[in-house]
């Protein structure tokens, strides 16, 4: 079975659109585009650092 990409997880999690602060996270620090799953990877951690977000990715089996 294929582990889903962290880009992936963040649509999943936000019910199949990734959100427009997702952007602003790539934006402010400073990644490039060529980036986008290292920056995916970063902005999931942090939102895992919410109970309530970390909850529902249980309960969505990414984590």
């Amino acid at each position: 079975m294929k582990k889903d990409s962290y880009l992936e997880k963040l649509k999943k999690l936000f019910k199949g659109k990734i959100p427009a602060s997702f952007k602003l996270h790539i934006k402010y620090n400073e990644y490039s585009p060529s980036e986008k799953e290292d920056a995916a990877e970063s902005y999931f951690k942090l939102m895992m650092m919410d109970p309530v977000e970390k909850k529902k990715a249980k309960e969505l089996g990414l984590i």
